[in-house]
């Protein structure tokens, strides 16, 4: 036997769920916009060179990682790292001046010489890091070629 409920019922049948539309249209929103940030937005791709030295007043040559350092063209930005004294940072930016392959001076396969422009003159001479932006890559095209995954570092003692 079933039991009625006016109440209840009454209460469907008037309710113009405005609420419930109103949180599903801006969840809807907030959806939309992530999938448009998801494709336009741009992701800069650096690698990072280590053991940069400064030469001569605002030219810094850095060794980079051999399997990269082919994707370096001239002209491209970076920024050089110096760690002060103190423990703070310093960022400055910079540009790629010279490659190995187009420039007798660079000092080795992996070394690259970049332009800084400090505003005020560098006091480290070296332990500099330099990292260079190689592209700008969409969060989506990052997602689906696996390049967004962390891959481990090289460097230090495996773990189990």
């Amino acid at each position: 036997m079933s039991i009625n409920f006016p109440q209840s019922t009454h209460v469907l049948r008037n309710d113009g769920l405005v609420p419930t539309m109103l949180l599903l249209s801006i969840a809807g929103a907030v959806l939309i916009l992530w999938g448009v940030w998801l494709v336009l937005a741009r992701v800069p791709i650096t690698i990072t060179c280590t053991q940069g030295e400064l030469v001569r007043g605002t030219t810094i040559y850095a060794e980079c990682p051999a399997d990269q350092v082919g994707r370096v063209q001239r002209g491209f930005p970076a920024i050089v790292i110096a760690q002060k004294k103190g423990g703070g940072r310093t960022v400055i930016e910079a540009v790629v001046l010279g490659l190995p392959a187009d420039n007798a001076m660079v000092r080795s396969a992996g070394s690259v010489e970049i332009f800084a422009f400090p505003e005020a003159p560098l006091t480290e001479r070296s332990g500099l890091e330099v990292r260079i932006e190689v592209a700008k890559r969409s969060p989506l095209e990052l997602l689906l070629t696996g390049e967004a995954i962390a891959q481990p570092s090289p460097t230090g003692t495996p773990t189990p």
